[in-house]
């Protein structure tokens, strides 16, 4: 599950390297709605990562959600840097809004008896 998790935030690290992204669509927020996509699952594999070390389920989530908006301000912070890029507390607010509804997923999962400890992603 760790890798898997490592491996996919080293992937938001690189489109977020990326100097002058195409737009998705020419509707509105639509980079919010990918925000929240995409943390929505760094959340629910952050939570199985967390789970997997036998952690307790209140403390994973906390935890998930915890470090999926870090990272966000950090990918936020690092794109500060980035040419034709910039930080959003915006988009800070999305990560984190994806990262509960990925948590929220996980938890229900594990809630059905469909997810436990031994699962693999």
């Amino acid at each position: 599950v760790w890798c898997i998790t490592i491996t996919y935030m080293c992937f938001i690290f690189f489109l977020s390297s990326i100097s002058h992204p195409p737009a998705a669509t020419h509707y509105t927020h639509t980079d919010k709605i990918i925000h929240i996509l995409e943390y929505s699952l760094l959340g629910f594999l952050l939570l199985a990562g967390f789970r997997s070390k036998e952690i307790a389920m209140g403390n994973a989530i906390i935890l998930a959600v915890t470090v999926a908006v870090l990272y966000g301000l950090c990918d936020e912070l690092h794109q500060s840097f980035v040419p034709g890029r910039s930080m959003s507390l915006s988009d800070v607010i999305a990560d984190g809004i994806g990262a509960m509804l990925g948590v929220a997923a996980g938890n229900l999962k594990y809630r059905s008896g469909k997810f436990d400890r031994e699962t693999r992603i």
